[in-house]
């Protein structure tokens, strides 16, 4: 669809012009498309030619007691003034200057008493639904590695999951607990792919977030994000005394860096390490 002969000057279109020209098609259209539903009423009407820099520091201001959504918003401010200046539907930046909100890393995982909650909850779940989220406790996958797997990829024999084009850039084979490999085994082949959508595809982003939230509120764990299982599952294999570097090998981190956040649970093994060396001093060895 081509560009109207006369552009409209407020901030609202071209914001629409970016999601239908940029964004249209992309996995990323339907959050942006809500969030600036959500958070851009105060902006919208501003002629996006004469939008200044302290207009856009009031307006995220406004919006810091969510900093991560204020900090999307401002992206996607930023993102569609930067796409409209060569093209000629914007005349400079507003954002330029503009900090995101600090924000403070989620270390949110489940508890071993949540954990028994949610597999409790999961018995009264569709097959499909309970294996999608048992993948991601045992294996630690990512979501979309999970949602996009396909039935070539798993070798039952080997009890191994190849999983192609990670977010690494690289291929990357998990081994399968028994637990994971009799969950699929259980499941129908309707297509390719091991968790199959209405129309041919894999699941939609937006369908496996749907049915998160509609379980995660029966289930009585309303805080639990869905990305906190990968953080589950890493994080009890480091309380239960695995080594980082092996914790490092099934979240399928570029280094060690990326793991070490998780160092900090292993209390139990710096316990014991403390508690024998004072016995150790107090004694005079």
């Amino acid at each position: 669809m081509p560009f109207p002969t006369v552009y409209k000057m407020t901030v609202e279109n071209l914001l629409n012009q970016y999601l239908e020209h940029q964004l249209s098609g992309k996995a990323s259209y339907h959050v942006a498309r809500r969030i600036i539903r959500q958070l851009f009423n105060d902006l919208r009407n501003y002629d996006k030619h004469k939008l200044t820099p302290l207009q856009v520091l009031t307006w995220h201001s406004e919006h810091r007691q969510t900093p991560h959504h204020a900090n999307r918003a401002l992206g996607i401010l930023r993102a569609a003034y930067r796409w409209g200046l060569p093209l000629g539907l914007t005349s400079q930046d507003p954002t330029t200057r503009i900090k995101k909100h600090p924000t403070e890393s989620r270390s949110r995982y489940l508890s071993r008493a949540e954990l028994q909650q949610l597999l409790a909850a999961l018995c009264q779940e569709p097959a499909q639904f309970r294996t999608y989220v048992l993948l991601l406790i045992y294996t630690g996958c990512r979501r979309s590695e999970a949602r996009l797997a396909k039935w070539e990829d798993i070798d039952f024999e080997h009890r191994l999951w190849r999983k192609p084009k990670v977010k690494a850039g690289r291929w990357h084979v998990v081994p399968l607990a028994t637990q994971a490999i009799e969950a699929l085994r259980r499941l129908p082949h309707k297509n390719e792919w091991i968790f199959p959508g209405m129309k041919g595809g894999p699941w939609s982003k937006s369908t496996v977030a749907k049915r998160w939230v509609q379980f995660r509120k029966k289930a009585g764990l309303s805080t639990v994000r869905i990305h906190d299982l990968r953080r589950t599952a890493a994080s009890h294999m480091v309380i239960n005394g695995e080594n980082l570097s092996v914790v490092q090998q099934m979240l399928d981190h570029s280094s060690l860096q990326q793991t070490a956040i998780y160092a900090r649970l292993n209390t139990a093994t710096l316990a014991r390490a403390l508690q024998a060396n004072a016995d150790r001093l107090s004694t005079g060895y």
